[in-house]
């Protein structure tokens, strides 16, 4: 089958590789239909992810149709059309029971050196039973691909941040993963959600998913805190400033959009715990106490 190949920094090459065989009875087999290309992807590209450059397999952001299943499969058949998390997780070890596959004991993940990856035409995925879901019908690969990796880190992130109905939610980074982490922290009903980038096309991106976002620009060299008071402030000074027939209009760096239905803004599949995730190198969640308790969440995605 063809594959992309790592041959260093900067150098992949898509080449023939073997194609991908059942080796444990919970092997599942999947002719990839959809592949993405992640952050960590491009961290081993540009040379900032040191890795040996052997000729593996890279991608772990996929959905495919399966063709074989091992001998320990009951859940799926071949022909079920499944998107998988981007670690192979057992599903019966302490980690994996208590809700954090992505901590298993026995994970294994795709596109680095020992497991093949996704930017293939073919996936072995071990633990296939668990590891995968099934897609609903009628729901297309560009959608369903994001729940493997950024929409269930963004959904895991809202959710472990705690949000409460009338929270005031800050989102620091509106790349990828912070795009579904604003997206779902609207599910749990807040306040207000403030995205916060210094990159007006992110910004931009954030607004057109999600049109009930309040839109702050902030500077790369703050601290998060201090963006999210700064954000904070300026929504006060427009509420304020709403109150004052005399006023003049809020700031659009920050002004406060219409909400929305939540279905708007509602992820195309329900939350997805087996492919739930948190990598902390990228995402992180915490509560901090500011002027009006807000939640935050930091992405460098």
């Amino acid at each position: 089958m063809k594959a992309v190949t790592f041959q260093g920094p900067f150098k992949l090459e898509v080449k023939d590789v073997p194609d991908p065989t059942i080796q444990e009875p919970n092997d599942i087999i999947l002719k990839v239909t959809t592949a993405g290309i992640c952050g960590s992807d491009v961290h081993a590209y540009d040379g900032r992810m040191t890795l040996p450059p052997t000729g593996w397999s890279m991608g772990h952001e996929y959905i495919g149709e399966v063709v074989e299943v091992g001998p320990g499969v009951t859940n799926f058949k071949p022909g079920d059309r499944a998107v998988g998390s981007f670690v192979a997780s057992c599903g019966d070890c302490y980690y994996c029971q208590t809700g954090w596959p992505s901590q298993c004991e026995k994970q294994q993940f795709f596109g680095f050196i020992l497991l093949g990856g996704a930017q293939a035409e073919y996936l072995r995925v071990p633990n296939g039973h668990y590891t995968l879901e099934k897609v609903p019908d009628g729901l297309s690969d560009e959608k369903a691909v994001f729940t493997g990796d950024i929409l269930s880190t963004g959904y895991f992130c809202a959710d472990r941040g705690e949000i409460k109905p009338g929270d005031v939610v800050a989102v620091v980074g509106s790349g990828p993963v912070g795009l579904f982490a604003q997206m779902s922290a609207l599910m749990f009903e807040p306040k207000v959600v403030l995205a916060i980038d210094s990159m007006p096309e992110r910004l931009e991106m954030s607004s057109a998913s999600a049109p009930s976002l309040s839109i702050c620009r902030a500077s790369t060299r703050s601290r998060p805190s201090r963006n999210i008071r700064k954000a904070e402030a300026r929504m006060s000074s427009w509420k304020q400033s709403e109150s004052s027939p005399h006023s003049s209009p809020a700031s659009s760096m920050c002004a406060p959009r219409a909400r929305s239905a939540p279905s708007a803004c509602t992820p195309s599949l329900n939350s997805p715990s087996r492919c739930s995730s948190l990598s902390s190198a990228t995402f992180r969640s915490r509560s901090v106490s500011a002027p009006s308790s807000a939640t935050w969440a930091s992405s460098s995605a």
